[in-house]
């Protein structure tokens, strides 16, 4: 969480204003069966997935600040991931 505060106060200094808008869409993908993939593995997704737009989207929407979220997906779904 300290690290998003300091993005936001970064991009607040350099612009004169504080952050409105956040598109939130990063997210990664460990191919393969899930019966193939380490617990290691698993961590990483969740961890960057769903805990990393859970942190911003916790940031952005503290009292006080008017934001707009856009929150995506990847689309690995669409073509399948091999396994």
């Amino acid at each position: 969480e300290q690290a998003i505060r300091k993005a936001d106060a970064s991009a607040a200094a350099a612009s004169f204003s504080v952050a409105s808008i956040l598109v939130n869409c990063a997210g990664i993908t460990r191919d393969g069966r899930v019966t193939n993939l380490s617990d290691s593995d698993w961590d990483d997704v969740l961890d960057i997935n769903l805990k990393g737009t859970f942190l911003m989207c916790k940031h952005f929407c503290e009292p006080g600040r008017a934001a707009s979220l856009l929150t995506g997906s990847d689309t690995t779904h669409h073509n399948g991931t091999g396994g």
